[in-house]
């Protein structure tokens, strides 16, 4: 009875974060809402069928009250951000990042935009040759059967350019339309299109829905029909159910008949009985051993998969990199040691999950502190033709409900590749604002090249 008081609590959270941001069109696309979102359907869902099926985990686990813990920290960290977002904390003068507003140039964002794409490209196009180039990739299953270590590894992180390539030039575009730069932009969203079409992925998915509706918003204050949230939702929860079983087939090439073939009514009900596995089970069985254990890590998982992420392995050497290490907290043979439990290949925790893992009920400051750094973003990507804030909210806002479902040990060593590689593309595009001297005017011709 406890739990599902706890569970009937979540709910009410989940809703008036997803319902704050469908009460006004401007607040579709901030955190609440896209936070709320993650919430109301990925982990509420699962978390119904885990109480549905209770019987799925060792007995042990309930005993130790995992669903009470997984529940209840859950409540916390939907409430931290919810409070951090409505705080007044980001309006403090010296906190980072600073919403000054600097004027860019969309000929120069343009540059930088094919730049960082071609770059991404390149590297992206290494990635394939490893599998026997980009049909084995995306037809022949030769992307699954990389190792993921050394090489593919190095290239995958900068591959990954292309995402910030295809905002930059979509902003460019929508700011200064042309027929080169439209023809650019369906050029640069081909490759992700791709990864979504054959290999079935799903964060690629919600990027690019989210640089498109953002990039309309930032641009030309556009927004879809609220109800198109509501409808948006069920889609992505949808899509997140059925797209491990879509993705075993077109890995090897498109197959209507077996795509036709998934029964997703049928994926659906199993998340809504518990009959399979899913994430927050991971959270329940982690959230019982944690508490037993009283094992924290302290912070040092982030730095662990900073230096995992940043560090090269080819370069300081594997002995080096593993010495960097820092090896305290929880111990995931504890999952097996205590209850029997292997979270499955390939799974991964949730963003609750790692904080209470870390730091106990307290990570979930991480989502107040995390809201407060995102409202403060949001505020600065509002002023106009401030594409240097829009350009860091749209790259973060993908993060927002990966911080639910994902893992946040990531997060940081993200936004550290992020910095290092937009920083200087926006330092070149940034421009000098137009200025007077002494009270004179600008002449014509000095406004239309500083406009361009």
């Amino acid at each position: 009875m406890i739990a599902w008081g706890l569970f009937w609590i979540l709910v009410a959270l989940s809703v008036r974060s997803f319902w704050w941001g469908l009460k006004r069109a401007d607040r579709l696309y901030q955190f609440p809402t896209l936070f709320g979102a993650a919430w109301l359907f990925y982990i509420v869902p699962q978390a119904f069928g885990a109480l549905s099926n209770p019987s799925k985990f060792p007995p042990q686990v309930l005993h130790d009250g995992g669903m009470e813990l997984a529940l209840l920290m859950s409540i916390i960290c939907v409430q931290a951000g919810w409070l951090g977002y409505h705080s007044r904390a980001w309006k403090r003068r010296g906190l980072l990042p600073s919403p000054k507003r600097r004027a860019h140039s969309h000929r120069r964002l343009f540059h930088a935009a094919v730049l960082l794409y071609v770059v991404g490209f390149y590297f992206q196009y290494k990635l394939a040759v490893l599998t026997g180039g980009f049909v084995a990739q995306f037809t022949g299953g030769g992307h699954y059967g990389l190792v993921w270590s050394g090489l593919p590894v190095r290239y995958v992180f900068f591959g990954q350019l292309i995402y910030p390539g295809l905002l930059f030039a979509l902003l460019s575009f929508l700011n200064r339309p042309s027929a080169v730069r439209g023809i650019t932009v369906a050029l640069f969203s081909v490759y992700p299109l791709l990864t979504v079409i054959f290999l079935g992925r799903r964060s690629t998915l919600v990027f690019i829905i989210l640089v498109i509706l953002l990039s309309l918003y930032f641009m030309r204050r556009w927004t879809p029909p609220r109800w198109t949230a509501i409808a948006g939702g069920v889609f992505v929860f949808v899509a997140i159910v059925i797209m491990p079983q879509y993705r075993t087939i077109t890995q090897y090439g498109i197959d209507m008949e077996q795509i036709r073939e998934i029964q997703v009514r049928s994926e659906v009900a199993d998340v809504f009985s518990g009959t399979g596995y899913a994430e927050f089970d991971s959270f329940i069985v982690r959230a019982a051993a944690v508490q037993q254990d009283l094992n924290f890590g302290l912070g040092s998982s982030f730095y662990n998969a900073v230096v995992s992420m940043l560090v090269p392995r080819q370069i300081v050497g594997g002995d080096v990199k593993e010495a960097l290490m820092i090896r305290i907290g929880f111990d995931e043979d504890s999952l097996w040691k205590r209850y029997g439990w292997v979270m499955p290949y390939g799974s991964n925790p949730t963003g609750p999950a790692n904080a209470f893992t870390e730091f106990w009920y307290f990570g979930a400051l991480f989502y107040y502190f995390a809201a407060i750094i995102v409202r403060r973003i949001w505020e600065g990507a509002l002023q106009k033709e401030n594409h240097g804030m829009q350009i860091w909210y749209v790259m973060i806002s993908i993060l927002i409900p990966t911080a639910v479902v994902g893992s946040i040990f990531i997060l940081p060593g993200r936004l550290i590749t992020l910095y290092l590689f937009l920083t200087p593309m926006l330092i070149y595009a940034s421009r000098r604002r137009l200025l007077t001297y002494r009270g004179l005017p600008i002449p014509p011709e000095q406004k239309e090249k500083l406009a361009e």
